[in-house]
């Protein structure tokens, strides 16, 4: 799946433990949900996730 596909897993954990579920060169964006608007807090170049 590449983005824009619509893929969303939705996780609850604490702040900071998400990156715990990243996948170098697969994960694109990490977004919180703050009431009812979505804010990106962070998103991954995939080029650059890869050579790591």
């Amino acid at each position: 799946l590449r983005g824009g596909c619509g893929l969303c897993i939705w996780l609850t954990c604490p702040p900071g433990e998400e990156i715990q579920w990243v996948i170098p060169g697969q994960t694109e964006a990490i977004y919180c949900q703050q009431g009812s608007d979505w804010q990106c807090v962070v998103h991954y170049d995939s080029e650059a996730s890869t050579r790591q």
